[in-house]
């Protein structure tokens, strides 16, 4: 073959590749164009879904503004049920007695009740928390019998009976659970205050979608146990849903069967072996110590502060104690006692201080909800130590839970 002829085949190999080349860019531009394009309409059509749900929450912010109340409203209790087997705990359906509407609430909101024990010279103010999720007609608290002398929890599991009717405020409360987020959550309750994060854990069954969730709930033994089997049934029937009932004083030998079934306390060491991270908002409910313990060991594993969530209110057992040896602070004046003592650092608010020297400030929720305990400032100043939900009147402060600037004088 005559050399030159051996390279005819360069030029055509040159156009084809060129041509491949510019089909090649063709291809790459068409493929991002499309990309592009399809990641736009992903976005308009994920901030068009996002304009909706918050139309719609809009609207119903609006619509149960409309239908909440001032002060109380007379609630009929519908159902009672007793919910342990040594019956100190009882679930109590309220319907409003005027059948008229009522507002939903937040997974893990309170009702205030007033209520009228015999014998008292006033009611007793008390806020017990909403046990289930928000439904149309009704609301459910959850009440243990407390430790003596406990006058309402006793009047309601002793004296009230379906067809009695209660004194109630619209339903309020800064710890919830945000519906609207798909977040993984670990709910943690121990004892009765196993009812804030219940409510929690009914309302994440019936919302669509399959939010992690985890939820641990602290009991002594099976006596203190509630609602078992609907626990049970919420382990078997939601995948997204881990549900652990954590025996503190039974042998392990003598712990029911099932999964979710465990020995031990609800601590930071118990959920590390339970739990693939920490990557979760953590809501919890309980005796005092256990939140403490909680909130300090959580954040060591390195939880971030804004992902701990917790109720802190109920009056405790006893009167409120404080440190003798507390470094002091400002004058506190009583002006109706004729007392003036020391601010005490280990005292949590006026009202414990008060509490503490055998003043009595009577008080309610202990938590800015109720009302109770507002007294008048004649002089000085404080600030809060927890966001509150009671307007009270300007010159006056809720004692539960505020501490002094400086020197104050109350009208108490």
């Amino acid at each position: 073959m005559t050399p030159w002829l051996e390279y005819l085949w360069i030029p055509g190999a040159v156009a084809v590749g060129a041509v491949a080349v510019q089909a090649l860019v063709m291809t790459f531009n068409f493929v991002m164009r499309h990309t592009h394009e399809v990641s736009r309409r992903q976005g308009e059509r994920e901030l068009l879904h996002e304009r909706v749900m918050a139309a719609r929450r809009e609207s119903a912010a609006r619509e149960e503004k409309s239908l909440s109340w001032s002060g109380f409203r007379k609630f009929e209790i519908v159902k009672k049920c007793v919910e342990d087997a040594k019956g100190e705990i009882c679930s109590f359906y309220l319907a409003p007695h005027d059948r008229k509407p009522i507002p939903g609430f937040a997974p893990g909101q309170y009702l205030t009740f007033s209520v009228a024990v015999p014998d008292e010279p006033k009611p007793i103010v008390r806020c017990y928390s909403l046990s289930d999720a928000p439904r149309p007609d009704h609301y459910r608290v959850t009440i243990k019998r407390a430790p003596a002398p406990a006058l309402a929890s006793s009047f309601f599991l002793d004296q009230l009976e379906e067809g009695s009717i209660c004194d109630v405020r619209a339903p309020t409360g800064h710890f919830f659970l945000d519906l609207s987020r798909p977040t993984p959550v670990v709910l943690i309750g121990g004892g009765i205050g196993v009812t804030p994060v219940l409510s929690m854990l009914n309302a994440i069954c019936e919302t669509p979608g399959m939010r992690e969730t985890w939820f641990f709930y602290g009991v002594r033994d099976a006596a203190e146990l509630t609602m078992r089997e609907h626990l049970e049934t919420i382990e078997r029937e939601h995948p997204n849903i881990n549900v652990r009932i954590c025996y503190s004083r039974v042998p392990p030998e003598e712990i029911p069967d099932g999964v979710c079934h465990i020995p031990g306390r609800v601590t930071a060491e118990l959920l590390k072996t339970h739990l693939p991270s920490n990557n979760y908002d953590f809501l919890f409910c309980g005796p005092k110590p256990m939140m403490d313990g909680l909130c300090a060991d959580l954040a060591e594993w390195g939880v971030p502060t804004d992902r701990l969530h917790f109720e802190d209110f109920g009056p405790a057992a006893g009167t409120p104690t404080i440190d003798p040896n507390a470094s002091t602070g400002p004058l506190i004046t009583f002006k109706k006692s004729n007392k003036t003592i020391n601010w005490n650092e280990s005292a949590e608010s006026l009202w414990h201080l008060a509490a503490a020297n055998g003043i009595d400030i009577e008080a309610g929720c202990r938590c800015g909800a109720c009302g109770t305990c507002e007294r008048a400032i004649i002089d000085g100043a404080v600030e809060y130590t927890k966001p509150t939900t009671w307007e009270y009147e300007d010159g006056a402060c809720l004692t539960c839970c505020c501490v002094p600037k400086g020197p104050v004088e109350l009208d108490a």
